[in-house]
């Protein structure tokens, strides 16, 4: 059986570095959407000794939950990870990499193809608390956000 922190041995980061720039790091006080001070040619200049948080964090492309090469999150403009909701149980959340990258495809292809399986909770760039919620049954879900899941 496969986990989320089983990566898939041919992927790699490469050029891709959208978790450096569309999310923020408490440990090194870097908001969302803002490029880390760490971010070097080869990738993380602090790999070995990077944050707790960064260390953590699981891009579902990497480890192959979905997509293709082109899915890269510095391609499509998304990067996914996912996180547990009270009520909803296990929920893909999506970060615009760029404006407007989960408004016209391949992006917004891929968010209607996952939300179609799962509830899917995106932040668009440059939002800090918006968010926009896709997903099977989604009026379910916004009433139970909406009492305080």
């Amino acid at each position: 059986m496969k986990y989320l922190h089983d990566k898939i041995p041919d992927r790699v980061c490469g050029a891709c570095t959208s978790c450096c720039t569309s999310l923020g790091v408490t440990e090194l006080e870097k908001p969302l959407w803002q490029r880390c001070e760490h971010v070097c040619e080869a990738g993380c200049g602090i790999y070995p000794d990077r944050p707790r948080s960064c260390h953590d964090f699981i891009c579902l492309w990497l480890h192959g939950f979905f997509g293709l090469d082109k899915h890269r999150p510095d391609k499509l403009g998304l990067i996914f990870s996912m996180q547990k909701d009270r009520k909803l149980g296990a929920i893909l959340v999506a970060w615009e990499s760029w404006p407007g990258a989960m408004s016209k495809d391949p992006g917004l292809y891929v968010l209607n193809r996952l939300a179609d399986q799962r509830f899917v909770y995106v932040f668009p760039f440059g939002e800090k608390v918006h968010r926009v919620i896709m997903g099977p049954k989604i009026e379910e879900m916004k009433k139970a956000v909406a009492n305080g899941s």
